[in-house]
């Protein structure tokens, strides 16, 4: 115990008899002489001055509460200017796309009213909640310029306020200036109807309040309107002035018959940001003139408890010196049966409570010691079934091993590679037990040993990483080995360039054998003869460049990507198709909705999806059929693109798998015959596989016996500096050749 605890143990410590005589003779004379005294004197003037505190506080209340109503309008006012699209469709005024953004921008926020107008203060949309309807109204073209609101905003004032009156009712508003690239375009103003505005301000059912215009006028009040309230709540302008003068906090307090019920009443300032709205009166029923008659029953109360209260107080004492002994007993009792839970839970005040304290302070003093030895063998639980836990549910095998090579973890993955491999697991743990290079920190405590390796363990490969589980003091306590089976991804590998391989040697072996037939004839080979040459060299080319395409790196493409006008890359494409669909007697159309779009994207990579998508839809369309090529426009960010086909479709049990790799369905025509087309089935795969590298997507909607549509985009940039180009003239319909120049500068 420290000297101090041994002042304060002295001080406070007060033997039996003195707490038996003082206490008792000075309580019994203090109560009846002074009980009587402060219930007659303090109780009209304590009522009164709680009832005024109350009402004070009410003001505070409803300045903090008015100010939380103003910020949540101001930055849903910003909410609103700062959404993307907005300052650009009113600087347009595009009142049919504000309207549908805007209302679903109020309906998300539940706002009453929003309203946009130009830089002149024309109202370029509104739209308000009418409860009637249950729904929303819009409004345009009504000239808001002299409202002081939409004035200041337009000025460039941020969170101005004020009142507007609709043909629904006055509605208050919270205006920010509308801008583009910093400069002031129009205004933005959110509004809420008077009934939420008091709904808001009122914060208890014992105040009322009335909100009045900055000349005197009664908007709105919490209490029930009638002809006779209305002139009980009217203000004259000596009290309109008083109550603009004041801050919110010193507010003059009145009394005021409203309803012919007396009121305490307060008038303060209703300020919204910069702006001064008018004032607002707060009303508390004034009931002293009940409590004079209260007073008096207390007083004749107060005087026949006193005397009860002095028998009393002798009988309590001593009961409770005898119940505070009788209590250390009995907590001494139960600790000595086993019970540590039991207390006296008594201060050291005299005799008896400093030796319950000390009884206390001793089985706390075990509790303690029994607890944190009971905690730290829970949490020692917890932390290794959590780290079991983790362990178990990693994808990987994880084997842990002390520094003298003694397996102490193994989880069910490794386990199941070990089962499978038949390989003894002391064989794989030896190359690591001895390795003490530590490479780079992969976690606090833990260090890669070398890099990854693979390992063939009995026909099944193991990607193996080692680290070595290091102490605080530095010193190496064990060995962590992580594995993974790379058996399929290595297979799969091996297969495609298996396939690869095969499709190269398919088309080499005829290309060869017609090259050597062309030279032993020393006669020029006739035109059919040059064409197939010509198409094998085409699908060798297509070959090395599926070789390349099949194994889309998106680092790759982002540094092959460009600035490219989506026109040319269209026309493009179509011109390299034109002749293959003529040649099918297939009309390739095609269709530009939004001219002089750019995008950002890897321009051979991109031609060949396209010109993929366009091979499939001219495979599947019977002859005499139609193929369009479409740009559909801009939306979010992303050039909108489509193939339609009028072919054959493709089934439903198809549709799902049309871009999984490998994957061929099984076409037909509407009299049954099954349509045979050379192909691997992955070209729509590696275009997903090229759009989504990009950003973009690829969807195929088709019906059999209809068509197939096939929907794509890629995400829209702004041209460069430098002049490109691009296609004089659209031709609507059809395709066209390209000068050779432009096609040399787009490196087509």
């Amino acid at each position: 115990m420290t000297q101090s605890q041994s002042k304060q143990r002295k001080l406070w410590f007060i033997s039996w008899r003195w707490r038996i005589v003082v206490p008792m003779t000075a309580a019994m004379m203090l109560v009846a002489m002074l009980g009587a005294y402060f219930v007659a004197v303090r109780a009209s003037d304590g009522l009164r001055i709680l009832q005024d505190d109350i009402l004070l506080e009410s003001v505070r209340g409803l300045v903090d509460r008015t100010d939380a109503f103003y910020q949540r309008q101001y930055q849903e006012a910003q909410r609103i200017a700062f959404t993307v699209g907005v300052p650009e469709s009113v600087e347009r005024d595009e009142e049919e796309v504000l309207s549908e953004n805007i209302e679903a921008l109020a309906r998300l926020a539940e706002l009453d009213s929003v309203i946009l107008t130009d830089i002149d203060g024309v109202e370029v949309l509104g739209v308000q909640w009418v409860p009637q309807a249950d729904d929303y109204a819009v409004n345009s073209g009504t000239d808001l310029s002299q409202q002081s609101v939409v004035r200041q905003a337009l000025a460039g004032d941020a969170g101005t306020a004020g009142y507007l009156r609709t043909p629904e009712g006055v509605l208050m508003y919270v205006g920010v200036p509308l801008s583009i690239d910093s400069s002031v375009i129009g205004a933005t103003l959110v509004g809420a109807d008077l009934p939420d505005v008091m709904a808001a301000l009122k914060g208890s059912a014992v105040t009322q309040i009335a909100l009045y215009d900055d000349g005197g006028e009664l908007l709105q009040t919490t209490f029930p309107l009638s002809d006779q309230t209305r002139p009980d709540l009217t203000v004259n302008a000596s009290l309109m002035e008083q109550a603009l003068g004041t801050d919110g906090r010193a507010v003059p307090i009145q009394s005021q018959t409203v309803n012919r019920v007396p009121h305490r009443a307060a008038y303060l300032p209703v300020n919204m940001g910069g702006s001064t709205l008018g004032i607002a009166g707060i009303f508390v029923p004034d009931n002293i003139p009940a409590t004079t008659i209260v007073t008096r029953q207390l007083n004749g109360l107060m005087a026949a408890g006193i005397a009860g209260a002095a028998v009393v107080m002798v009988f309590v004492g001593l009961f409770f010196l005898t119940e505070r002994v009788e209590r250390v007993q009995k907590t001494a009792e139960a600790l000595a049966r086993g019970n540590v839970a039991a207390r006296t839970r008594m201060k050291p005040s005299d005799e008896a409570g400093a030796a319950g304290a000390a009884l206390d302070a001793f089985a706390n003093r075990v509790q303690y010691e029994r607890d944190t030895m009971q905690q730290a063998l829970n949490r020692q639980r917890r932390e290794s079934n959590h780290l079991t836990a983790v362990l178990e549910s990693l994808p990987d095998g994880v084997i842990v091993q002390d520094t003298t090579g003694q397996m102490t973890f193994i989880n069910q993955v490794a386990r199941q590679l070990m089962a499978a491999t038949r390989q003894p697991l002391a064989d794989l743990l030896k190359p690591y037990i001895s390795q003490q290079a530590q490479g780079q920190q992969l976690a606090p405590g833990m260090y890669a040993l070398g890099n990854p390796e693979q390992v063939n363990v009995g026909g099944t490969m193991l990607n193996v990483q080692a680290a070595s589980i290091v102490a605080v003091n530095g010193e190496r306590v064990g060995t962590v080995l992580v594995l993974r089976d790379m058996t399929e991804q290595v297979q799969q590998a091996q297969q495609r360039e298996r396939l690869l391989r095969a499709v190269e040697k398919e088309i080499q072996a005829p290309l060869a054998e017609l090259a050597q037939a062309s030279a032993l004839s020393g006669q020029p080979i006739d035109d059919f003869a040059k064409e197939i040459t010509k198409r094998a060299v085409a699908l060798q080319k297509l070959v090395v460049e599926m070789r390349e395409l099949t194994s889309i790196d998106g680092e790759a493409v982002k540094q092959q990507q460009k600035a490219l006008p989506l026109d040319t890359l269209i026309w493009a494409v179509a011109n390299d198709w034109r002749q293959i669909a003529q040649a099918a007697e297939i009309d390739l159309r095609v269709t530009i909705q939004r001219a002089g779009l750019y995008i950002l994207g890897d321009e051979r990579r991109l031609r060949w999806a396209v010109g993929n998508i366009l091979d499939n839809a001219v495979k599947y369309t019977p002859p005499g059929g139609t193929v369009t090529l479409e740009i559909n426009g801009e939306s979010k960010g992303q050039a909108m693109m489509r193939v339609r086909d009028s072919g054959v479709g493709i089934a439903e049990q198809d549709l799902p798998h049309v871009t999984t790799r490998f994957y061929r369905g099984n076409p037909s025509t509407k009299t049954g015959e099954i349509i045979r087309t050379p192909g691997m089935g992955q070209g729509l795969h590696t275009a997903e596989q090229i759009f989504a590298a990009h950003g973009g997507f690829l969807r195929v909607r088709s019906q059999v016996g209809t068509g197939t549509a096939v929907y794509f985009s890629v995400p829209v940039t702004s041209a460069q500096t430098l002049d490109l180009p691009r296609v004089v003239e659209d031709f609507e319909g059809e395709t066209v050749k390209l000068p050779e120049g432009q096609m040399r500068d787009l490196n087509l």
